[in-house]
């Protein structure tokens, strides 16, 4: 996995060997010297998805995606869970302060990573603009993120575990927004649902930080 200020050279098919060897080499580092631990939380998203129906009919030239409203939550979330916002190496720890998140990019042959300087304080217009060109790998960004986001939830999958990079302490893997039975009152009906998965570095992160993130999500879902 490339930053995304490295992503020219892999544009040609000269470059494919190269950042093939470069995600290798990553997730080598970030298994071999990152224990990983799971956490996963169904989220409701009946809320969020109705707040961004109203958004993208208001605003049909900068509509918001599903990814766009969770790197944002999941950005305040981090702000809100300090414990998740601490650097490791070489035996000492950094505390940070800015909710920079790196987003993790599909870029055929490979993944790239696009860091997003803390958008917590933008407005929507803004963080949407940001996102775009973040994601379209327009714009270097000067940013330290320790939180990776990393969303497959396009491709209708349901829940997966993300490899945190070397660089970071968790990575949120985001799965398929979708409908599914649930008892409420007695009563059997649809609910709108997302599986999201924080693999956390435990060098640094312990279980409670990691729910206490989980449910913060699910708080900033349901405040848009």
């Amino acid at each position: 996995i490339e930053r995304a200020d490295q992503a020219a050279a892999a544009l040609s098919p000269a470059g494919d060997n190269r950042a093939l060897s470069a995600m290798a080499a990553t997730v080598i580092a970030s298994k071999r010297d990152i224990p990983h631990f799971y956490a996963t939380a169904d989220v409701s998203m009946a809320h969020a998805a109705a707040w961004r129906a109203g958004w993208n009919e208001k605003h049909p030239d900068l509509h918001a995606t599903y990814n766009d409203v969770f790197v944002l939550c999941a950005a305040s979330s981090l702000r809100d869970n300090p414990r998740l916002n601490v650097s490791y190496s070489n035996g000492r720890y950094k505390q940070h302060s800015a909710a920079d998140v790196v987003l993790v990019v599909a870029h055929e042959p490979t993944m790239l990573l696009a860091p997003l300087a803390d958008p917590c304080a933008l407005s929507w217009e803004a963080f949407l603009q940001t996102m775009r060109r973040a994601t379209q790998l327009s714009t270097p960004t000067a940013a330290e993120p320790l939180l990776a986001i990393s969303n497959l939830g396009m491709f209708r999958v349901k829940q997966f575990a993300a490899i945190i990079p070397p660089s970071c302490t968790s990575a949120l893997a985001i799965g398929a927004v979708r409908e599914q039975p649930a008892v409420k009152t007695g009563k059997l009906e649809n609910e709108l649902v997302c599986s999201i998965t924080l693999s956390a570095d435990h060098r640094v992160v312990d279980g409670v930080a990691v729910a206490r993130f989980l449910e913060r999500v699910q708080f900033h879902l349901n405040s848009l």
